[in-house]
């Protein structure tokens, strides 16, 4: 009787969402918004991702650090520093920017978040490519591709909405 009560137990938490194994797809969804000043005193040399760009496009225009918070459904409220570089296209008119972004969640575990993005200064729209390279604890060895887009809160004030793509689990049955 035990085993059966484990057993159905078991297949509802895992119908539920709550226990993941690895390499399973989980969808991401959430929002974060910047918040404070960005501190302009960052070398992106500093960051291999950004050091890998500017060895194929030469020195951006303008680095910084910019935190932002939020919530998301792997792990709840989070706090985001973006190591970011900007580079101005003034024919187009567009700005394109990379980010090397840790995304600390509620129990500290991180996912490691590499962006690509194009800012159309003309529509004031963006496009972005989010890859997860990885992370600490239960996102160890994770990957998967995010899904952006523009939005405002409640006030008004532009936020950044998580509206798709996945990220994969890894290691052992965890517990989200």
């Amino acid at each position: 009787m035990k085993a059966k009560t484990i057993i159905l137990l078991f297949a509802v938490l895992l119908a539920a969402g709550s226990i993941s194994f690895a390499g399973d797809q989980k969808p991401f969804k959430g929002w974060v918004q910047a918040v404070g000043d960005p501190d302009f005193n960052v070398n992106p040399l500093d960051y291999q991702y950004l050091k890998d760009v500017i060895l194929q496009r030469g020195w951006p225009a303008w680095a910084q650090i910019q935190l932002y918070q939020g919530v998301n459904n792997v792990g709840g409220a989070s706090i985001h520093e973006n190591a970011q570089m900007f580079y101005w296209d003034f024919v187009s008119p567009t700005i394109e920017f990379y980010e090397d972004s840790a995304i600390t969640v509620a129990n500290g575990d991180q996912i490691f978040v590499q962006i690509e993005a194009v800012y159309y200064v003309a529509t004031g729209e963006f496009t972005a490519t989010e890859t997860v390279v990885g992370g600490t604890g239960r996102f160890e060895g994770a990957g998967g591709s995010l899904v952006v887009r523009s939005g405002v809160d409640k006030d008004g004030l532009p936020i950044v909405i998580y509206d798709g793509g996945y990220i994969t689990t890894v290691g052992a049955a965890k517990k989200n």
